[in-house]
């Protein structure tokens, strides 16, 4: 009689296959079935914690019409408290003076052909320097007027008004030795939050930026701003 040997290794296999403490090996439709109950019982969780429907009712365009409306009422708001109407913010309104509203914020370079906007805390420094050295003036008038390079440029660049901008759109050789490039700058908005509250509230170098300092403290705090830096408006405060 002949008898047979089984593979080295097989009858431990077995017993372990079947002994008390086998677990059934993982396999792609094990993972598959776990995955779905998982994902199912995740959005159960969801339908029931979330508020439904979604709070975002609103489209796009209806929050920016919105907000667009919030922008007009507030600027007619200050246009009637400083006395000037608000007919010349708004074209629609008709009024006569609208074309009369001067543009503070900008800056015709005739030479170079340059019309900017200056927007506050957007490298307004660094044009503001720029477009004085182009109007000539000597780099060491600049560093002594450096905490108000803006009124320092004024002195060669005159306000336009609405109706001036209108026309250095229309008639650009009347203004300009070249073609007007008409430009402005933007900047991310929470870099441009911190830049605003290190200039305005920590630091503020010019005259200006103290008395806006003073303003926030007294709106914040009810007291005016210390003359130390030891106490400053919480950035959360700020905004």
């Amino acid at each position: 009689m002949v008898k047979t040997r089984a593979p080295m290794g097989s009858g431990r296999r077995r017993t372990e296959s079947v002994g008390p403490g086998h677990q059934t090996p993982l396999t792609t439709g094990t993972v598959v079935r776990w995955s779905a109950v998982g994902i199912l019982v995740t959005c159960s969780v969801l339908v029931l914690v979330l508020p439904w429907p979604l709070p975002y009712e609103q489209t796009v365009d209806e929050i920016m019409e919105e907000r667009s409306g919030h922008l007009q009422e507030q600027c007619r708001m200050i246009a009637e408290a400083a006395g000037n109407g608000s007919d010349h913010l708004f074209p629609a309104s008709g009024g006569s003076r609208q074309y009369q509203q001067p543009f503070h914020n900008y800056f015709l370079q005739p030479r170079l052909g340059l019309l900017w906007c200056s927007i506050s805390k957007v490298a307004s420094t660094t044009w503001m320097y720029q477009f004085n050295r182009w109007a000539g003036v000597p780099s060491e008038k600049i560093a002594y007027a450096a905490n108000d390079l803006k009124a320092l440029a004024r002195m060669y660049y005159p306000v336009p008004t609405r109706a001036d901008v209108e026309q250095i759109k229309l008639n650009p050789e009347q203004f300009a030795e070249s073609p007007v490039v008409r430009f402005l700058l933007v900047r991310d908005p929470i870099d441009r939050f911190v830049s605003a509250y290190e200039d305005l509230i920590v630091r503020p170098q010019s005259a200006n930026y103290r008395n806006l300092r003073r303003f926030i403290f007294r709106e914040v705090y009810g007291v005016d701003a210390p003359e130390t830096s030891d106490k400053v408006c919480l950035i959360k405060n700020f905004g």
